[in-house]
């Protein structure tokens, strides 16, 4: 997404009259905050299935919860420092990490 801004794509949808410089900047901007809009809904519908339905489960099973609950702080660490990020390619890029680093973590 990064890439839209990159000069030489910026002169091509010029030259080819398909949009302006403005219309392509406008256009990764939405889809960065897109990605991090569904990035955000994610990590916390999974912060909540965890505290509110994974846990209870497992204790009621009597199953270990320590590789959940382990995990669980750096997620909530994720997303504070991902929420709190407001420029749009940064917060993506946390969104990244966060979606397939450290969610991935709480699943395994």
């Amino acid at each position: 997404m990064d890439k839209f801004g990159d000069k030489k794509n910026l002169d091509l949808f010029v030259k080819m009259g398909v949009m302006s410089n403005e219309e392509l900047m406008a256009r990764k901007t939405t889809a960065l905050q897109h990605y991090s809009g569904m990035v955000e809904i994610e990590a916390k519908c999974m912060v909540d299935m965890v505290q509110q339905s994974i846990l209870p489960a497992l204790r009621r099973a009597d199953m270990s919860t320590d590789a959940i609950e382990a995990a669980l702080p750096a997620l909530k660490e994720g997303l504070q420092e991902f929420e709190h990020e407001s420029d749009d390619l940064k917060k993506a890029t946390l969104g990244r990490v966060l979606r397939l680093e450290t969610m991935e973590a709480v699943r395994a």
